[in-house]
């Protein structure tokens, strides 16, 4: 109903032991840049009235001291660094859990002290960095 109530059509296919397939098809209008922007806007202003956050917001650690993302693909690594660089922190990128590691000790042999105040990883690679210091 709600499909032909947009002017659209259903077609549904089925054949025992094989499965359903629903096939619709409506039309829809694609939002200019201007009217997505306002209606962002509006939904933005809307959820602002009503006491919902609208920003991120990052809790500060106690020092801005640098922080190590350990991140496999470009794009994040360069998403990571930008909201922590807005939040005025520093940081630094290993590729893997190895690099990590090695950067950490390395520091630490280095200097005495630990490295960075944070490092922020996926679970695939805290677990091979626990595996590599264990």
């Amino acid at each position: 109903e709600i499909i032909e109530a947009m002017g659209g059509t259903i077609q549904l296919e089925s054949e025992k032991g094989v499965g359903t397939c629903c096939r619709f098809q409506i039309m829809c209008k694609v939002p200019t840049p201007m009217e997505s922007s306002l209606k962002r806007k509006r939904e933005f202003s809307a959820l602002e009235k009503k006491g919902h956050p609208t920003k991120v917001q990052m809790k500060s650690l106690p020092t801005k001291g640098p922080i190590l993302v350990v991140e496999d693909n470009r794009i994040n690594q360069k998403l990571l660094q930008k909201i922590l660089e807005g939040g005025g922190y520093t940081s630094e990128v290993a590729n893997d859990g190895k690099e990590a590691l090695d950067k950490v000790m390395n520091s630490f042999i280095a200097d005495g002290i630990v490295p960075f105040q944070a490092i922020l990883m996926d679970f695939v690679s805290s677990f091979l960095f626990m595996i590599f210091v264990f």
